[in-house]
């Protein structure tokens, strides 16, 4: 389900190794309004991100995209640690709807992907809270694991504003707290770990089994909660591009009467 989350990560990281590159080599700059060229636009860039990424802005390639130490709650029971690995699939992902409302100063866009891979080493412990449900028994894992999900479909409405930066032109800003994400898995999730134990119990067949059998109901259940910790990753990433990158190299239309600060 971290796949999911780094989704989000990759589909608003919009640049190249080097950004004025980007919208120079495409040669396209989109009216404020107008989803079909912005599609067009920001599906060019995406393409290049997930080749190069943009080092100087600290943003990693995409395909592979690597993960190291990252931590992760699942509906506070178990606290899980992706200590190594990395995910391959995002160069399959295409933008089928792309739309700019200048009236209510939101963006949507769906995105559909192909099979996404996560593989690496993890960790989980118990919290506090589950450790008291279950009496004690501490429920822990560590090894290595492997997670697939086929064809994915997501759903990203996000508002934006434009400020003013220090270099007193207008640039996009995205406001976290009114965005809607929503996905949907269209094929199916399948996951394989080993050292999953219950107390010193070894329970990693079993477990899997279940999960594997039941991932349809289990993914309603934590997939929102992971998908949510994910918008962090999402909005600390297009901050980056958007303060770096003035709106008048992608957008036409004169974003002043926009500003807000």
């Amino acid at each position: 389900m971290y796949i999911i989350k780094s989704i989000l990560f990759f589909a608003t990281t919009f640049a190249l190794c080097n950004a004025s590159a980007v919208y120079k080599k495409l040669n396209k700059k989109c009216g404020l309004d107008d989803g079909a060229c912005q599609k067009v636009l920001y599906g060019g860039i995406l393409k290049e991100v997930v080749d190069n990424g943009i080092p100087e802005y600290n943003i990693p390639r995409m395909d592979p995209y690597v993960v190291k130490d990252l931590q992760l709650s699942v509906l506070g029971m178990l606290n899980v640690t992706l200590e190594d690995g990395a995910i391959a699939g995002f160069s399959t992902c295409q933008s089928n709807t792309f739309t700019t409302d200048v009236k209510t100063l939101r963006t949507n866009i769906e995105l559909v992907c192909g099979s996404f891979s996560f593989e690496g080493t993890y960790k989980a412990e118990s919290t506090p809270t589950l450790l008291a449900i279950i009496g004690g028994v501490n429920v822990h894992g560590e090894g290595k694991a492997k997670i697939v999900v086929e064809n994915l479909k997501l759903n990203l409405e996000f508002p934006f504003t434009v400020k003013k930066l220090a270099d007193c032109e207008p640039h996009i800003r995205i406001e976290p707290e009114e965005a809607v994400t929503s996905y949907e898995v269209l094929g199916k999730m399948s996951v394989e770990a080993d050292g999953m134990f219950v107390g010193q119990q070894d329970v990693s067949t079993v477990a899997i089994n279940i999960f594997n059998e039941n991932w349809k109901v289990i993914t309603k259940l934590v997939g929102p909660t992971v998908l949510n910790s994910g918008l962090n990753v999402f909005y600390t990433e297009v901050t980056k591009f958007f303060d770096a990158v003035p709106s008048k190299e992608l957008i036409c239309d004169d974003l002043t009467p926009y500003v807000t600060n």
